[in-house]
């Protein structure tokens, strides 16, 4: 059903701006168990935890857009929204404020980072821990049922509504095939060679993968999304006005917008200063504040910097990138196994010259570059080295690419891959779909698309259908074992609202620590480099490893992760980087610029066929389906 729209109120922002020239002074009256009724109430304060903490959840109200250049001027400003935000406090006067965006896009009041990443071990009681859900995104799996809004209007009468969940149909989905069908009729186009690729992608294995390596489908993809997201744009209508246009509430969900909220949220706990702890996407969110609000930063860490750039072409080459680099990390140290002199069982299955094994694997035929794709995606990606390290992932790759480049398939000692079944053996199509495929459109469910949500409003460019088809295709051989991790642009460049992109990052009067991961599955180490230049009184710091961001197991001293067997315990190098981190939220104090925290691998163990094969008889399966792993 459709959001009702927001009714239009004049003065809403003027008296925002009022509000925030007013906050300006370290005199504030508010503090955050105490905060500015106006802006923030708490559901309630419930009774502390055994470390005397209090958990808060409470509405945020917030302007629907901050800076509203000629509506005033006419009268017509969107009026306000309400967002969930929460706190871990003692509600001791003259706290630190450090609010943590874990990442996504998609980051919830429930990244608290003295929960998440066991800060309690590392800082002192003095910090209020902040958290916000960001604007469009369902946080109801960690806060279910929050109760009303308390806020009204400009006008004193009409409710604030919350800012809603958005929704929307995938691109897969039968609403989006039915109207791009519709569209074809329409333009009398014929629209059977697209149905065609795509009905034969769906009887394969690796669907996911099949649709990003056919540019027919790439193409398909492109439309289906095209019309995915006008269908949710009605669902979303905030109306028309003479200066913007058409809106919906999708366009006021992107980076800026959360800067914004930040530092509302900021002003009601009456904190002259906020610090920012960001992770993945969460460094672009630190970074966005930071350039917008420099003088309100008091600590900012960017840790796992994604690529940097809001232009469509550099952010697919820079995505692209990130799966080289860890590939190429393996192949090195898979390489070394050689040199070392290793006896087979304690070197890694693919030594010497893995890439050339791996190369000569995906050449082979299509279904066997689809298989060896698949294979490094699910390894790298989420539940693989991404959010669990190197160990086991990257000896079981090896020893598939031995496997599969020795004529074993995937079946040889230590590789423990399965294709993705077809989605036809799950839901096979009918075979006359178009004829009834209005007859499906129940089936369809909708879902919270965060990276597209938040992106189509930061990122600048939109491409035609033929000139994405023809960008993928140079992705595919420029680098042709990472360009799957760039797919994500072609949603994006295909989505039908006009961008409000973020300023260029960057501020010379704040001093950040930058933390860069050599081997980050999800970004690449240059993305921390970049980061670094834009804030020259910073310092970068680095960690040798494989994951994205330091892992949470670094917060735990190594003789302890050692001794409880913590999986994927990141070893000395990562907890010293973290122990170094600590320092700089707690004191102030930077590592020296071009810190290197060490790695304790991946050498000869960490690779090994041995340890492949420990991992498999432990049961651990790279891809297949969900019951598989």
């Amino acid at each position: 059903a459709a959001v009702s729209t927001i009714s239009l109120f004049a003065g809403s922002v003027s008296d925002v701006q009022a509000q925030a020239a007013e906050s300006s002074e370290s005199t504030s009256p508010f503090s955050i168990c105490s905060p500015d009724p106006d802006l923030l109430v708490w559901d309630s304060m419930p009774a502390p935890d055994d470390m005397g903490l209090y958990n808060l959840k409470g509405w945020l109200k917030v302007p629907i857009l901050y800076n509203q250049p000629g509506l005033e001027l006419i009268g017509q400003p969107l009026g306000f929204s309400a967002i969930r935000v929460s706190a871990l406090t003692t509600c001791e006067p003259g706290h630190n404020a450090a609010l943590t965006h874990c990442g996504g896009p998609g980051s919830t009041l429930s990244c608290l980072l003295f929960k998440w990443y066991r800060m309690f071990d590392l800082l002192s009681m003095s910090w209020d821990n902040l958290a916000i859900t960001q604007r469009g995104i369902d946080a109801t799996k960690v806060d279910p049922n929050p109760p009303k809004v308390p806020f009204v209007q400009a006008d004193g009468m009409t409710p604030v509504e919350p800012f809603p969940v958005i929704n929307c149909y995938e691109a897969g989905s039968f609403h989006a095939l039915a109207e791009v069908s519709k569209m074809f009729d329409a333009a009398n186009l014929d629209f059977k060679p697209y149905f065609d690729a795509f009905v034969e992608a769906y009887e394969r294995p690796n669907f996911d993968v099949e649709v990003n390596v056919n540019p027919t489908l790439v193409k398909l993809q492109s439309m289906l999304t095209g019309a995915a997201q006008q269908l949710c744009r009605k669902d979303y209508d905030l109306g028309t006005n003479p200066v913007r246009g058409q809106m919906s509430y999708q366009d006021f969900a992107g980076t800026q917008d959360l800067a914004h909220d930040m530092d509302t949220f900021r002003r009601a706990i009456g904190q002259q200063k906020l610090s920012v702890w960001g992770v993945s996407y969460g460094t672009e969110v630190g970074a966005t504040y930071a350039t917008i609000f420099p003088e309100n930063v008091h600590r900012l860490v960017l840790d796992g910097n994604v690529a940097i750039s809001n232009k469509i072409y550099d952010a697919a080459k820079l995505w692209a990138l990130s799966y080289e680099q860890v590939w190429q990390g393996l192949a090195n140290a898979c390489n070394s196994d050689y040199w070392n002199g290793a006896d087979s069982e304690s070197s890694c299955a693919a030594t010497p010259y893995p890439t050339l094994k791996i190369y000569k694997v995906i050449g082979d035929s299509h279904e066997r570059r689809v298989s060896a794709l698949n294979l490094l995606a699910e390894a790298f990606d989420e539940e693989g080295i991404m959010q669990s390290g190197v160990d086991p992932y990257g000896a079981i790759v090896m020893a598939c690419v031995q496997s599969a480049a020795t004529g074993q398939g995937f079946d040889g000692p230590g590789c423990a891959y399965k294709d993705a079944p077809p989605k036809s053996e799950k839901e096979p199509l009918p075979p006359n779909l178009l004829e009834v495929v209005d007859q499906l459109l129940d089936k369809d469910e909708k879902s919270n698309q965060a990276v597209l949500l938040v992106r189509a409003v930061d990122m600048s460019g939109r491409l035609t259908m033929e000139d994405l088809a023809n960008l993928w295709m140079r992705l595919q051989e420029e680098h042709p074992l990472g360009f799957l991790r760039a797919s994500n642009i072609i949603s994006i460049a295909s989505a039908p609202n006009i961008p409000r992109p973020v300023p260029p990052y960057g501020s010379s009067s704040i001093s950040p620590l930058i933390i860069g991961e050599l081997y980050d599955p999800a970004t690449t180490y240059t993305a921390a480099q970049t980061m670094s230049s834009f804030f020259p009184q910073g310092a970068l710091m680095t960690w040798q490893g494989y994951h994205h961001g330091l892992p949470q197991t670094a917060a735990y001293s190594p003789d302890v992760q050692f001794a409880n067997h913590i999986e994927g315990g990141a070893g000395f190098g990562a907890y010293d980087c973290v122990q170094k981190m600590s320092d700089y939220f707690e004191l102030g104090t930077l590592p020296d610029d071009g810190y290197t925290c060490p790695t304790n691998g991946p050498g000869a163990s960490t690779l090994s066929l041995a340890n492949a094969k420990a991992a498999v008889a432990r049961g651990v399966v790279i891809g297949g389906s969900e019951s598989d792993k």
